[in-house]
């Protein structure tokens, strides 16, 4: 079925409701072509599907009249079909007669509607069939973005791969499949619409449809329609192979002979049927001319001795199988799909040996099955996420992996913290970013001199994968690493493995253990997070206390304050740690909780984007909805509700939410602890930590300037944002600074603020606020100090008695 072939002739007896689904097509084609009309429709079921939309979820039954301005795919009333990425195709699963029915006996049966989960998984697989289109076969790419305007996802009850139905121009059926094999099913039915197409304007043969003819792809006898349309669709997935091959494919050079022989096994009597016209014989023979010019990049002989050999997916002419020999559900299909899997190295040759590069002599010893390996993955607490999914992705092929977070504020140097690493035994994989070489903590040179060393005392020990553009130490040329930084998930997994020199034909695959999100794709949804900030710094064992405190947790009781003194960076680790942990959440909603009034109607927001019924009802019942749906885990199990600065427990104990997810509260009010939730104490600054954020709030300070600064300020993280920004744009010395500091101190000279603020914050605000109002002709009463904590708050009460609109909101710093 779908190979060229027509739908069985089955007519099952058509009931009113089937009537009305060819007035919801005439709808659906008219606004597409965007004409006015006007036509009423009766739902079934409370919803009305329009084929190749979505559907509509009226609020009332009955008959309902529709315009050209009915549809509106941001109304919550509609649901769009699921846009696949990278084109204009959809995945249609919502139209019920999206593939033949029980009663016309096809081997291809739809999938059930899918979850969210099935969606992303069909984006992974549908993204990097994209990607392997692109990168071997420009023109089938672009057919395939270009013609295709829907994917039907089959079931499991099918016997094909992919299908297509001569009625349905510009819709494959396919089903969820690893990406080499979903490119290569394209590429094949794309070529199926493409003559059915053909046929329609042009007549190429006037044979009936009684089976006489024999073709190598399938066990039965086939019409001479279905014949060329298999010629055809096999000559295209041919030269697909072909193409691959020359990029490194493997087993691309097999695939290309073989089919290639399957075509010009047919050809001959293609071209000398009788039944053919004119028209056919000239289309014949551009096939044919075709076939013979891919002579001019054969293969290498060993590959014809390759498709010589028996395949389970091919049979010679005249051979049948029973409907239960192995794989005969795949007979008419792109033919024996061997797997392969894309190499593109620049110089590659026919048989996908490197000429050139560093890795030449490594090439061959990719080709050789590969025993477990052991890995040390090293990464900066920042790029955390990155780090777990490839550990999870290395997992899943077998290897044994280990994260070790890379800190070097408190490493002794960073010559022996690499060679500790390499002393583990295992492979060593960097994760490199701005954050790993802590700008402000050891100078290039230093990188460069590390660098060298380690790599010159473990050579072929360390790897790495970088998630930036930026510059980098010079010597990081020599880890020979690989760009990451804007792929998706199978580019960015084949560049990982082969980098590590590990098989790549097992790319996407699943053992059934959850794994961690691909770090470029957010959370289902994400609520209102605060952006995140790029200088924040430290606190790792913080966040480590922090995601030890959620994780050990009994179950339904994960409920963690962050306890601190204003301006000590309560909000930046709740924010740093939602960014981090995000690829393992499918939920992340912050909910501001200063007073109760705004934090029940944050809580209601997120009613509508689980999908609950939005209704006319009160806030107390979209609430109380909200969390039933989180105790149940329904729709996602996976949740982090952030409720920041409640320091009044009454106002938030009730409408605290249980079940599978995480809580972070945070909070100056001791008394959480009496309220069964875990407090985790957020410090002032390490000392090292303070040096850091100080030399990245101002470059020109030196590190013992920043030495000065932080002990001066008491490591007070809001003091040192504040006198660190005003350092980076004055020319005023921090020995001058320092001094003005300590007599304004000795004479009490300061802002009245707060009793909760350390001593030096007064005086140093005074000085800052001194400095505005003789730089400034209007200057603001403000100290900033929001650069700290959420922009509508001013926590040290130095704007309390100023006007609302002199009190400016700073970005997070």
């Amino acid at each position: 079925m779908g190979r060229g072939d027509p739908a069985p002739a089955a007519r099952p007896v058509r009931t009113p409701s089937d009537l009305g689904h060819l007035g919801a097509l005439a709808v659906a084609a008219a606004l597409r072509a965007g004409i006015a009309f006007t036509h009423t429709l009766r739902p079934l079921h409370g919803r009305l599907v329009l084929p190749t939309l979505g559907l509509l979820r009226p609020d009332r039954t009955g008959p309902i009249a529709l315009t050209e301005r009915s549809w509106d795919p941001d109304d919550p009333a509609t649901l769009p079909l699921h846009a696949l990425p990278g084109g204009r195709t959809a995945l249609d699963d919502l139209d019920p007669y999206r593939a033949p029915g029980p009663a016309q006996k096809a081997p291809v049966r739809p999938a059930r509607r899918l979850t969210p989960k099935g969606h992303k998984r069909w984006d992974t697989q549908w993204s990097g069939a994209l990607t392997l289109l692109q990168r071997y076969d420009t023109v089938r790419a672009e057919e395939t973005v270009q013609l295709l305007r829907s994917v039907v996802p089959l079931g499991g009850g099918s016997r094909s791969n992919g299908a297509t139905l001569p009625a349905a121009a510009g819709s494959v059926l396919a089903r969820a499949q690893a990406p080499p094999a979903l490119a290569a099913t394209l590429v094949h039915e794309v070529q199926h619409g493409k003559l059915t197409a053909l046929a329609d304007v042009l007549t190429l043969h006037t044979a009936d449809h009684t089976p006489r003819h024999w073709a190598p792809w399938r066990s039965d006898p086939r019409p001479l329609e279905g014949l060329l349309h298999g010629a055809y669709a096999h000559l295209a997935l041919a030269g697909y192979w072909q193409r691959a091959a020359l990029y490194g494919a493997r087993g691309a050079w097999a695939q290309h002979a073989r089919i290639r022989a399957q075509v010009a096994a047919v050809l001959p009597t293609l071209r000398a049927h009788e039944r053919l016209t004119a028209a056919g014989r000239e289309f014949t023979d551009a096939m044919a001319a075709a076939e013979r010019a891919m002579d001019e990049l054969p293969p290498p002989g060993d590959q014809h001795t390759a498709a010589r050999r028996p395949s389970s997916g091919s049979a010679a002419p005249g051979a049948r199988r029973t409907p239960n020999s192995p794989r005969s559900h795949r007979a008419d299909g792109p033919s024996a799909a061997v797997p392969f899997q894309p190499r593109p190295l620049p110089g590659a040759q026919g048989d996908g040996r490197m000429t050139t590069g560093s890795r030449q002599d490594r090439e061959s010893a990719a080709q050789q099955p590969h025993r477990p390996q052991r890995f040390v993955i090293s990464f900066a607490g920042f790029n955390r996420p990155w780090a777990v999914w490839i550990a999870h992705r290395l997992e899943e092929h077998g290897h044994r992996v280990a994260l070790q977070r890379w800190d070097p504020q408190s490493s002794p140097g960073i010559a022996q913290a690499l060679d500790d690493l390499a002393r583990s035994g295992s492979r060593v994989l960097l994760v490199l970013s701005e954050r790993y070489f802590s700008a402000g903590t050891h100078a290039d040179e230093e990188w460069n001199t590390a660098l060298r060393a380690v790599t010159d005392r473990h050579p072929d020990r360390f790897a790495a994968v970088c998630l930036t553009d930026a510059p980098l130490p010079s010597a990081v040329a020599v880890l020979e690493k690989t760009d990451l930084w804007g792929l998706d998930s199978y580019e960015a997994e084949y560049r990982v493995l082969r980098r590590l020199e590990l098989p790549t034909e097992r790319i996407g695959t699943e053992t059934g253990r959850r794994g961690p999100r691909f770090p470029n794709d957010p959370p289902e949804i994400w609520g209102r997070v605060p952006r995140r900030n790029p200088r924040f710094t430290g606190r790792n064992d913080v966040i480590a206390t922090l995601r030890e405190a959620l994780t050990e947790a009994p179950p339904g009781a994960s409920t963690v304050t962050l306890l601190g003194l204003s301006g000590v960076g309560k909000t930046q680790v709740a924010t740093e740690y939602a960014y981090r942990f995000a690829s393992e959440y499918d939920v992340v909603w912050w909910v501001p909780a200063e007073d109760r009034p705004t934090l029940r109607e944050r809580l209601a927001d997120l009613a509508p984007a689980l999908g609950l019924p939005r209704g006319a009802g009160s806030y107390g019942e979209q609430i109380r909805a909200v969390l039933e749906a989180l105790r149940r885990g329904s729709p996602y199990g996976r949740w982090l509700m952030v409720f920041d600065g409640c320091d009044n427990p009454d106002d938030l104990i009730d409408l605290l939410p249980s079940g599978a997810g995480d809580v972070i509260i945070t909070s100056r009010n001791r008394e959480w602890a009496a309220r069964h939730t875990s407090l985790v104490e957020v410090p002032l600054y390490a000392r090292p930590e303070s040096i850091t954020f100080i030399r990245r709030r101002a470059l020109r300070l030196t590190a013992d300037e920043a030495d000065q600064l932080a002990e001066a300020l008491e490591d007070y993280p809001l003091a040192l944002d504040q006198t660190a920004g005003w350092l980076a744009d004055s020319p005023l010395p921090v020995g001058d600074y320092l001094a003005l500091l300590q007599r304004r101190m000795d004479s009490h000279e300061a802002v009245t603020v707060s009793d909760d603020y350390p001593l030096p914050f007064p005086t140093a605000l005074a000085i800052l606020l001194n400095n505005v109002r003789e730089n400034f002709p209007t200057p603001s009463p403000c100290c900033g100090c929001s650069s700290s904590s959420p922009p509508d708050r001013c926590r040290c009460g130095c704007c309390a008695n100023s006007p609302p609109t002199t009190c400016p909101n700073s970005s997070p710093g």
